[in-house]
């Protein structure tokens, strides 16, 4: 079996599959609309990669999965695209998520996009599983085989989940480590690009080529933190011992007031016994704000999110191309910006911009 996508090469559109894993079933998880990048020689030369669609490039549109962002086509590449493709990677094309990044199941998608569903399937008559979100897209697009990695953005687990429902590896680098110039804001404080592959090796391969300092990006660390991080590193790994296991000297700390339901209670318990027996020490850590996070997050990213999702209202993004369709009106622009709102946010969009405006509000 195989799974379909669409390429768009120079002027002309065809179709063309993409041969999938053998332990996977076929998902509509992206779309493709591509033209051919410069093959140019470098650390990730023949590397294919797939970009979440919240990621500016320059050749495809770019929306966030939303409909009031639909055919937008970005005059540039973001930072992290160019430096890709400077490296030899082979941009293949731009995949499904959360409109602009907001929920944890890739469900909230236009009404013209069709579903994005878990690659791995026991049987044919099991249920379609989630593949997780907001990158659920892009977890999916690896873990059926069609690219070697894929870039996703994470505010609040948004690569990290979707890497555990698809089986693939997903890393959250610290904030900062990768510059966020071109990838549409949800919540500035929070937002990170991730990256997603079915091996750590190819993780931190595409890792070390995103990870330089930006001068267009003020919240990119610049080179003297990361030089200093990185001697700091060097000293720590230089005094342990490197025969008891690959994990020997190194030290795990674990939240003792982290908890899960009964069904689930049994596996963190073998993951640690594995780390044990791999040589790493395990240590309890104390976080008595943790069962504070989720609310936390909620008000930040949302109060975040309703000022960054302000630009969207029909003068610069969202409805610029009604009057070439002939959708004139005589609506003030009030009127006009009630309405591209109104019809281009999806429900849970509108939720959180709600949400935040309301906690941005608040005395």
């Amino acid at each position: 079996m195989r799974a379909t996508i669409r390429f768009n090469h120079a002027a002309a559109i065809r179709r063309t599959t993409v041969p999938r894993t053998s332990a996977t079933a076929p998902t509509p998880y992206s779309w493709v609309d591509s033209a051919p990048t410069v093959k140019v020689d470098g650390p990730l030369s023949g590397m294919a990669i797939a970009l979440k669609e919240n990621i500016s490039c320059s050749y495809a549109p770019t929306t966030c999965s939303s409909t009031i962002l639909k055919d937008y086509k970005p005059p540039f590449d973001a930072t992290c695209v160019s430096s890709l493709i400077a490296a030899g990677a082979q941009i293949v094309g731009m995949t499904k998520m959360d409109e602009f990044g907001m929920g944890s199941l890739t469900t909230h998608l236009p009404p013209y996009y069709s579903p994005v569903y878990n690659p791995a399937s026991p049987s044919p008559e099991e249920p379609h599983r989630s593949a997780g979100g907001s990158s659920g897209g892009s977890a999916a697009a690896v873990a059926e085989g069609s690219c070697d990695a894929a870039l996703g953005t994470d505010t609040g687990g948004s690569v990290r989940l979707p890497a555990s429902y698809c089986g693939v590896v997903g890393l959250k680098p610290s904030y900062g480590l990768i510059s966020r110039r071109g990838v549409v804001a949800y919540g500035d404080s929070l937002d990170c690009v991730g990256l997603l592959a079915r091996e750590v090796d190819t993780v931190e391969r595409v890792f070390n080529v995103l990870s330089h300092p930006d001068d267009n990006d003020m919240t990119c660390a610049s080179a003297r933190p990361r030089s200093r991080a990185l001697s700091i590193l060097k000293a720590h790994l230089a005094i342990l011992p490197t025969t008891a296991g690959p994990l020997s000297g190194c030290r795990i700390g674990v939240p003792s007031q982290a908890s899960l339901p009964p069904p689930y209670i049994n596996t963190p318990r073998s993951l640690l016994s594995h780390l044990q027996s791999l040589g790493a020490t395990l240590h309890p850590v104390s976080l008595p704000s943790l069962s504070k996070a989720l609310p936390a997050y909620y008000v930040l990213a949302s109060a975040e999110a309703s000022s960054n999702l302000g630009r969207y209202g029909g003068s610069w993004f969202a409805g610029q191309n009604e009057k070439a369709q002939g959708k004139t009106t005589e609506e003030s622009g009030i009127q006009r910006r009630i309405r591209v709102r109104s019809e281009g946010f999806g429900m849970e969009v509108k939720k959180r911009i709600l949400a935040g405006t309301h906690a941005l509000s608040a005395e």
